[in-house]
């Protein structure tokens, strides 16, 4: 696919008792289409500026270099911990450019110089995710909060990438007891709703999300916890519209009808991803042999909704919610 590299680099640093502080830098460089765990494809509004083209188009006989994305990311890992005491705040930025096909031209148009072929688009994204827990005798309570950036339905993803691409999350963000339907679940199948394990925010629309988690210790050897978490996009997702359209360009559109189905101008009007819940249990019944026991379930929100001409009627329907229960023992040596 391309001699694509990708370097990561950090420090380690304790400058006080009990603060440690991890400093990174990473550079990734992607020659056209590369690993989707490295740039998760996004759809946003098919044919309408959504899922970008990334090709290796050969060079000479009229065709143009093959594409080539370099992506730079700087931030901080730190964690706190006093006492009862523990907060663990991550930020990173993202920059850098990417070559994209020019996707509002055809080949003729390009050949003959009237427009550029490759538009070059900016990276400009970032993460900030933070966790904080107090512990009070058997019971453990935590907060976390996250937030990363992400592109507006009409953004053209060919001049301005907004949205927080990891190098790899190996489908694991939010997996350490933060959800088992918005991360992968303790069975390791489900991978996270609409792949939010891997690529940390919904699609091209970023993600925000809080949660709230108590754990009781009743022995060393059993945890019970529950967990809530309402999760909402960065930037709205047009619901409003159909998947049917054909125009590539948002701004044509100006009504929402039957025959023109889709938002006017294509603009969000809904941001909330929902709310899961989750009931667990842990028992470590023997050396070596630990027991998991989970229930899930989420409220879901009306990002998830869609519309589609029916009987030649724009009709809205509802996303149903999801519900998961999951065992599992699990043997390490």
């Amino acid at each position: 696919r391309g001699d694509d590299f990708a370097i990561i680099t950090s420090l380690e640093v304790t400058p006080i008792k009990g603060l440690d502080l991890r400093p990174t830098y990473a550079v990734l460089w992607a020659q056209g289409a590369t690993h989707g765990n490295a740039r998760v494809g996004v759809g946003g509004i098919p044919g309408a500026g959504g899922t970008p083209l990334f090709v290796a188009k050969p060079v000479g006989m009229g065709g143009v270099a093959t594409h080539e994305e370099w992506r730079h990311t700087i931030g901080f890992d730190a964690r706190w911990r006093s006492g009862p005491i523990s907060i663990e705040p991550t930020f990173f930025y993202q920059f850098g450019t990417r070559e994209i096909d020019n996707p509002f031209i055809n080949a003729a148009a390009a050949t003959v110089g009237s427009q550029p072929l490759i538009r070059e688009s900016d990276i400009s994204a970032w993460l900030f995710d933070v966790k904080a827990g107090y512990r009070v005798g058997p019971v453990l309570l935590e907060a976390r909060y996250m937030y990363t950036s992400g592109n507006r339905p009409m953004d053209q993803l060919s001049n301005d990438t907004n949205y927080y691409q990891p190098i790899s999350t190996d489908h694991t963000y939010m997996a350490d007891g933060w959800g088992n339907i918005y991360a992968i679940g303790i069975d390791y199948l489900n991978v996270g709703l609409r792949s939010m394990g891997r690529a940390i925010g919904l699609d091209r629309y970023g993600r925000q999300q809080f949660g709230f988690k108590a754990t009781y210790s009743v022995s060393p050897q059993l945890d019970i916890y529950g967990l809530v978490t309402p999760a909402w996009t960065a930037r709205s997702v047009d619901t409003d519209g159909t998947f049917a359209a054909a125009a590539i360009n948002c701004t044509t559109f100006s009504a929402n009808s039957a025959a023109n189905p889709r938002g006017a101008g294509c603009r969000g009007d809904a941001s909330y991803i929902g709310t899961e819940a989750n009931i667990g249990t842990t028992w470590r019944f023997a050396p070596g042999l630990t027991f998991d026991l989970v229930g899930a379930y989420l409220f879901a929100g009306d990002v998830f909704d869609t519309s589609e001409v029916r009987n030649g009627v724009l009709t809205k329907r509802s996303a149903e919610d999801i519900y998961a229960g999951v065992a599992r023992v699990r043997f390490s040596f």
